[in-house]
């Protein structure tokens, strides 16, 4: 009878312990070579699980790609002289310390598997790992797309400057279809093993995690907004810095196209000091804004005035010039100071058209479709 009863409680206590091993989580992102996925979900304010197995944590091509969000933050921290495992070191040390984040090393292979509308792992342990949204990463033979303005799938960009050997340029970027499928949903597939391709990849998950929605239904402008927040290029400007005050101007300006940069051997120079001519802005203002049509009516060519554009961002935006111009003259030496005194005359540089642009207009919110066609 004691027996029994003993074998009774083990059975029991058994039973019970096999049901705390289901941990559930909002995203699952499998793959030592996908941690920068993992860190870009968990520090977008989502509960993530990173499984990988022992090895190396992969960096990609960092010596030749042009560096930015956590891609340059990890070069910051191995101040790009770090052996490969003092990298490894510097990588787990910063995953251990994010918030929201747990890792959880295996030795046995593990397969992700279909469960409801999100994914699953059993782990050798007995470990039921579940998750809302998985991110794993699949072999693809396609390559980074060079930047051509005179499409517009450019504007649906959700990251920049991997290095395309073939074509010897940094000049690079991919969009949302290059890490989906439509045959399986709220699954994100990393295609390059590059910080930059897992970094967006952790941001589509986290998008799909935290608005209770479906992969298939992101959001590119929030994603694109939420990348930008963690100082991932959109656009590769080789000649604009990330740690530059006006970066997110100026990336927000070229990613919807209103100012192109140009390539030069291989790389994309946006040339912040350049003055801005009234042709090469009057066509793309006119696409994004109604008002921009009446307003180049008037004023169809020559050399853009701060003046002028004031004139322009105040009339498209419904905003007051004397506002503006009080503003301006409170701030000038602030968000200006590469400018020199302040002069209403006087052409304008690329720089200071996409900081006024920029935040009188917010070029960037107007939408687009898949293909990056506006839809107003």
């Amino acid at each position: 009878m004691i027996k029994k009863s003993l074998l009774l409680l083990i059975c029991i206590f058994g039973f019970l312990g096999l049901k705390a091993q289901k941990i559930k989580t909002d995203v699952l992102v499998t793959g030592r070579e996908n941690w920068a996925a993992a860190l870009q979900s968990a520090s977008s304010a989502v509960k993530t699980i990173f499984l990988y197995s022992p090895g190396n944590f992969p960096v990609g091509q960092l010596d030749v790609n042009l560096p930015s969000g956590i891609a340059a933050e990890l070069l910051k921290k191995t101040k790009g002289t770090a052996t490969t495992a003092q990298t490894d070191y510097i990588i787990e040390k910063w995953l251990d310390s994010t918030k929201n984040l747990s890792l959880i090393q295996v030795q046995e292979p593990f397969m992700l598997l279909s469960s409801g509308s999100g994914w699953k792992v059993r782990l050798a342990d007995g470990r039921d790992l579940r998750a809302k949204v998985a991110v794993s990463s699949t072999p693809s033979l396609n390559q980074p797309l060079p930047i051509d303005y005179t499409a517009m799938e450019y504007r649906t960009s959700l990251g920049s400057g991997i290095y395309y050997s073939g074509k010897k340029t940094t000049a690079t970027f991919f969009t949302l279809r290059d890490f989906l499928s439509p045959e399986k949903e709220n699954a994100v597939y990393v295609p390059f093993t590059e910080i930059q391709a897992a970094q967006a990849a952790g941001a589509i998950a986290a998008y799909a995690a935290f608005f209770k929605t479906k992969t298939s239904l992101s959001n590119v402008k929030r994603i694109q907004g939420e990348l930008l927040g963690f100082k991932m290029a959109l656009v590769p400007l080789t000649d604009v810095s990330p740690s530059d005050s006006t970066w997110r101007a100026v990336q927000n300006l070229t990613l919807m196209g209103v100012l192109k940069p140009v390539v030069q051997d291989g790389n994309l120079f946006f040339k912040p000091r350049q003055p801005v001519q009234i042709e090469e802005v009057k066509q793309p203002l006119k696409d994004l804004f109604y008002k921009a049509q009446i307003w180049f009516d008037d004023n169809g060519a020559g050399t853009m005035t701060l003046a002028k554009t004031i004139a322009l961002v105040c009339y498209v935006g419904n905003k007051s010039e004397d506002a503006v111009r009080m503003v301006l003259e409170k701030r000038w030496d602030i968000d200006f100071k590469l400018e020199g005194p302040l002069d209403y005359t006087k052409p304008i540089s690329r720089t200071a058209f996409s900081i006024l642009v920029n935040a009188y207009l917010k070029p960037a919110d107007v939408g687009t479709d898949k293909s990056g066609r506006i839809t107003r």
